[in-house]
């Protein structure tokens, strides 16, 4: 027999050892040869397990810079902390006590194999990172009463109910804050993105070339100068518009500064609430259908909005993280246990290496 044979049994055998003692799964094989997600979200939640208390989401393509401005409630509410993630000049956060020349920036990466690494640069010092593998719930030092974990857009897909929000007892920060979910169909079935307004604030929507698919146009709405946005065409210009706090909970009013968000004409400051069930074509990225729905309808039932039928069929389950030494460092916005990646992931590496060899 040779020596690649009995390596290449060898290797069998070990796998079928792993799947035996619950290591790893099928699933979690699966992942690792499956497509590389192009988009993650940060997801704070009022609760400390990151149970159904979600407070606020943003997105952000893998490998884009997000930076976070410091909020602190008095009244120790996550979701009017989580405000200063949507709009940090938004009235709502400015009323909150920060330190104005705290900053925090951190780049976030999608491996190959599904988990993501995080590499903090705070206030800019970009050449002292820290990186670490995140994979659980942690504190946030950025917003203290809240606690977060990251989600990659087919995290959310397969399990829409880690942005469920039963929490109505914190619920005042959602108060004007709403959310366009971007689809590339017209009947709104297959989500792209969710990008958060606040009411107030001019709200600046890029405009991108007719040709850009909308899956590719979602990171010039995450970040328009960003890398992810510049490789795929770069914007064209912006919309702008502002939403008001409305008196019906279930439905935005939109105010639109320029473009045609509201009326046909471009240039017209005109209002009017926006029914959140319609699929309305954007004005804004032709390969894109949108619903404009308010914070506190998305939260309560976020099955609705987050779907994605070209997904539905090829989606498995995520790889668990396992918890390291509660010693182990962790960016500077977190605190708590770190997470790392599962000894599935390890074996698989090495399984991969050794059949490469053999």
């Amino acid at each position: 027999m040779s020596l690649r044979i009995t390596r290449v049994i060898c290797l069998q055998v070990l796998v079928h050892l792993c799947l035996q003692a619950g290591l790893f799964d099928t699933a979690v094989l699966a992942n690792t040869s499956g497509g590389k997600d192009k988009y993650l979200y940060i997801i704070y939640y009022a609760d400390s397990g990151c149970g159904p208390t979600a407070s606020g989401i943003n997105g952000f393509a893998d490998g884009d810079v997000k930076l976070l401005i410091p909020g602190n409630s008095s009244q120790g509410s996550c979701s009017m902390e989580a405000s200063c993630l949507n709009d940090c000049e938004s009235d709502m956060c400015r009323g909150l006590y920060r330190e104005s020349s705290q900053k925090f920036t951190a780049v976030a990466t999608i491996r190959d194999d599904g988990s993501v690494l995080e590499c903090d640069e705070t206030n800019g010092v970009l050449d002292q990172k820290t990186c670490n593998v995140v994979g659980g719930c942690y504190g946030s030092s950025v917003y203290p009463s809240c606690h977060f974990q990251y989600r990659t857009q087919s995290d959310i897909l397969r399990d829409p109910t880690v942005l469920q929000n039963n929490n109505t007892a914190d619920d005042e920060g959602m108060d004007g804050i709403s959310l366009l979910m971007f689809y590339s169909d017209d009947q709104c079935e297959d989500m792209e993105g969710a990008h958060p307004v606040v009411a107030g604030n001019q709200t600046r929507l890029p405009t991108v070339d007719k040709s850009m698919s909308c899956e590719d146009a979602i990171a010039c709405v995450y970040e328009p100068d960003g890398s992810n946005c510049a490789d795929s065409g770069g914007t064209t210009g912006f919309m702008k518009f502002h939403t008001e706090a409305s008196t019906n909970s279930d439905m935005p009013v939109v105010c639109e500064e320029s473009g045609s968000m509201v009326s046909e004409t471009d240039g017209a400051v005109e209002c009017a609430p926006v029914d959140p069930t319609a699929c309305l074509k954007s004005p804004a990225i032709d390969s894109c259908y949108y619903r404009h729905i308010t914070a506190k309808s998305f939260f309560s039932t976020p099955e609705k909005y987050i779907k994605n039928s070209k997904f539905a069929a090829t989606l498995t389950e995520a790889p668990t993280a396992a918890p390291s030494s509660a010693s182990d460092p962790l960016p500077v916005h977190m605190h708590g246990a770190l997470t790392t990646l599962t000894i599935a992931t390890v074996f698989i590496s090495t399984i991969a290496g050794l059949l490469s060899e053999a």
